[in-house]
């Protein structure tokens, strides 16, 4: 006798249990805390020192935004940074997706240029300055630091990567503009 498959509803009527996998399995290629750590900490100093030259008029009420590039091998929901944003003291408000050529790949294949989804937040600068300050000194217990790994890239987004279609020579000209 042939073996029903169920592909869709009333699996009630099912005559026996079906067994299925759950979680997770930890990424092969993951980055410890520290290795985390040690490769956002520069990233994000150039950022900060990148949101300290904004003018005050740029960043109404005091706000800046900063972009956050997830690790293309561990993009997942479940996997979203949301407590070290929120312990950090800004919020996402947008997305897009981000061409990024990853230093760790796994499987052994070799580096290429992967889509990965690129985070907008927002958050006071004083707040992304006291990160900027703190992070070097962050522990694996500290709340959000387990979620650092789940971060490729940090960065203070520059005028010229906002808007689509605009030729290389014409920068310059938004940059004054804006």
């Amino acid at each position: 006798m042939l073996k029903r498959n169920f592909f869709l509803g009333r699996g009630e009527r099912l005559p026996e249990d079906v067994t299925t996998m759950s979680g997770h399995k930890e990424s092969e290629i993951s980055r410890s805390f520290r290795e985390a750590q040690m490769r956002l900490a520069p990233m994000l100093d150039r950022a900060v020192e990148d949101l300290s030259k904004l003018p005050d008029d740029a960043c109404p009420g005091g706000k800046a935004v900063i972009s956050f590039a997830l690790d293309p091998e561990r993009v997942a929901e479940s996997r979203f940074p949301g407590r070290l944003l929120e312990s950090v003291g800004i919020s996402v408000v947008g997305s897009r997706s981000k061409r990024v050529k990853s230093d760790r790949h796994s499987r052994d294949r070799e580096p290429t240029e992967i889509v990965t989804t690129e985070l907008f937040a927002h958050g006071s600068r004083s707040a992304i300055r006291k990160w900027g300050e703190a992070l070097p000194n962050w522990q694996p217990t500290t709340r959000g630091a387990d979620e650092l790994v789940h971060v490729d890239q940090v960065s203070a987004p520059a005028p010229h990567t906002k808007v689509k279609g605009i030729p290389p020579s014409d920068k310059i000209l938004l940059m004054e503009v804006v």
